[in-house]
């Protein structure tokens, strides 16, 4: 781990004089903060225990209600509604 993030650190252009490196002495995990990007290294058993895509993943929106059409949940003018031909 600790060889994975020095090498992030050290890739030309990164501006290793801001970035920072947090968690690789125990070999599992390591973050890497580069200001505007922040990188995760981890072994695999370390990446199922924190399950990091869970707190990214946006829930599906639920659909329409059985009866109403999609564009009245949105309050758009659906059939039947003045204005409407």
């Amino acid at each position: 781990m600790r060889a994975l993030a020095r090498t992030i650190v050290e890739k030309p252009g990164v501006g290793r004089a801001t970035a920072r490196v947090e968690g690789d002495r125990e070999g599992e995990w390591a973050l890497v903060d580069l200001n505007d990007v922040v990188v995760h290294v981890m072994l695999p058993r370390v990446r199922d225990f924190y399950q990091l895509e869970r707190l990214w993943t946006v829930p599906e929106r639920p659909g329409p209600r059985s009866g109403e059409s999609r564009g009245a949940s949105r309050g758009e003018a659906g059939e039947g509604a003045v204005g409407s031909s």
